[in-house]
């Protein structure tokens, strides 16, 4: 069997010959021949000729081998010959000779590893998530290790320099979804890590190499999931660029704006930069700074600070990030995780000031990231102030019992200046929120428009309940209940004063009763 594992333009496509005939026609990059019959216990000639050749005349590569009878050979085709690869690497046939014929252990798969890659030096592919060993260790390129047998399950590879344990990659190798239980692959590194000094040539990625040949498969880089939140008040950066690594993640950024979450590789310690809007290239970035992100996680990077050294309350740009959720731990919370970008503020609680009294946030300093506090979906009256009660800058009236806020997960920043005196309207401090879709950050005191929150004037008794509720003082419009993992129990247009709970499993319900004017939430408890 031929593996065509060179990323050569030159030898993108090719034909090859066998003795005097030609047995692959127009053989490309990234493709495995059929088990091809060749003499044994002879000389056989292998040619490497450009596409459409007629003869083995102007071959690029000519290899003499002697097979032994009855054996399986796998060879594969590599170097990086033409001008503008660095490094440059003869064309070559690297065999590896009497390979497994079948697999002896049911419901495994074993796997030859060959590096393929000619711009990375030892590497080693290692498994991470089940048995965190390797498959190969200190391989170097043209390199074919023996075969490894590995149970036929789903798993996270890592490639990384075996010197410095640089990550180069995480790869899904998923034996078990891919269909190859009782089989023998072969697992390819090809491309390269460095495109732009190889003729902006392939990326570098794993791929398989069917047991019966044909194209590649293709390995899922492992992702993670970022937003990332302008809250910088340097006009300098009212609009903008992102980069991740060297490359524009995101362009024109507005001030108190968020990106979506984007996908981005997992495992590599690259650097995210910022740049004012327009910029042209990775060098006009003002701040940089490395991270590495775990596999199918989430966050969220807040820039925060200013450029400008000259400005009046200056703190240097940084990012404030954190693993976010995509949604609440519990279906009936709103969970909110605080981040705290207000220049010139000391350290910052949040305060519920009714229903009740207790804090939610306490002594938050400037870029600190408070994790997340899940919090009953309910309405409530809260304050924003100084941890040392010097100044309360704002109070707020929050519905979160609202459709879109019960179960969601939310950032919340304070944004802008305490100080009145460099503030202007748009830079006064005060608490915006970040959606998951992105776009512009809402102030919360506009989200529900309200001055004043209305609390429950209905009463549900008993509470506890087990057979039935009772709700009294209510001139309800409408009634809809709620289970905690959001399955609606009850609903109805009409006005009602007792709904039958006998049949409801114990739990804790959410009642939200609705009029014109007023939409008000309680909880009940269903205990037989």
């Amino acid at each position: 069997q031929l593996i065509h594992c060179s990323a050569d333009s030159g030898l993108k496509i090719v034909d090859v010959w066998i003795d005097t005939v030609k047995v692959l026609d127009d053989f490309s990059f990234k493709q495995s021949s059929h088990f091809l019959n060749v003499s044994s216990f002879s000389i056989s000639e292998i040619s490497v000729c450009p596409k459409n050749s007629l003869d083995t005349t102007n071959a690029y590569l000519r290899t003499q081998l002697i097979f032994q009878n009855n054996s399986k050979n796998i060879g594969f085709l590599n170097g990086q010959p033409s001008v503008g690869y660095s490094p440059s690497s003869p064309t070559s046939i690297a065999f590896k000779t009497n390979i497994l014929s079948e697999i002896v252990q049911p419901e495994n798969t074993a796997i030859l590893v060959y590096q393929g890659t000619s711009d990375l030096l030892t590497t080693d592919f290692k498994e991470i998530t089940l048995f965190d060993d390797f498959l190969a260790e200190g391989i170097s390129y043209n390199e074919v290790t023996n075969y490894t047998t590995l149970e036929s399950l789903n798993y996270r590879m890592q490639l990384s320099d075996s010197a410095n344990s640089e990550v180069y990659r995480l790869i899904e190798l998923k034996l078990l979804s891919l269909g190859f239980a009782d089989s023998a692959i072969t697992l390819i590194s090809a491309g390269f890590n460095v495109p732009t000094n190889n003729a902006n040539g392939p990326s570098l990625n794993l791929y398989i190499s069917p047991p019966s040949g044909g194209d590649w498969i293709p390995l899922p880089i492992s992702k993670s999931k970022i937003q990332v939140i302008n809250n910088s008040l340097d006009p300098i950066l009212s609009e903008s660029d992102i980069y991740l690594g060297g490359s524009l993640l995101i362009s024109d950024l507005g001030f108190r704006s968020a990106t979506s979450y984007l996908e981005i590789p997992a495992g590599l310690s690259q650097p995210l930069s910022i740049a004012a809007g327009s910029s042209q290239t990775i060098d006009d970035t003002l701040f940089s700074q490395l991270m590495t992100l775990e596999a199918n996680k989430n966050y969220v990077y807040v820039l925060n600070g200013l450029a400008n050294q000259n400005s009046n309350n200056f703190k240097p740009l940084s990012w404030s990030a954190f693993q976010s959720r995509s949604n609440a731990n519990l279906g009936y919370n709103t969970d909110i995780n605080l981040v705290h970008g207000a220049l010139d503020a000391g350290a910052l609680n949040i305060d519920v000031v009714s229903p009740t009294d207790f804090p939610i946030f306490s002594n938050i300093n400037y870029s600190e990231s408070s994790g997340y506090e899940e919090i009953p979906s309910a309405p409530y009256s809260f304050q924003l102030r100084a941890s040392d009660d010097s100044q309360i800058f704002r109070k707020y009236a929050v519905d979160l019992s609202l459709s879109q806020a019960i179960g969601e997960a939310q950032t919340w920043i304070i944004s802008g200046l305490a100080d009145t005196l460099f503030a202007d309207s748009n830079s006064q401090i005060g608490i915006w929120v970040a959606t998951n879709s992105g776009g512009p950050l809402k102030e919360l005191s506009t989200i529900t428009g309200m001055d004043e929150i209305a609390f429950p004037t209905f009463h549900l008794f008993p509470n506890p309940a087990s057979q039935s509720i009772q709700l009294s003082n209510s001139s309800n419009e409408s009634i809809r209940i709620l289970s905690m993992d959001g399955r609606v129990m009850m609903e109805s247009s009409r006005s009602l004063q007792q709904i039958d709970v006998s049949t409801w499993p114990n739990g804790v319900y959410i009642v939200i009763v609705e009029s014109k004017s007023s939409r008000q939430t309680q909880r009940i408890t269903v205990i037989h």
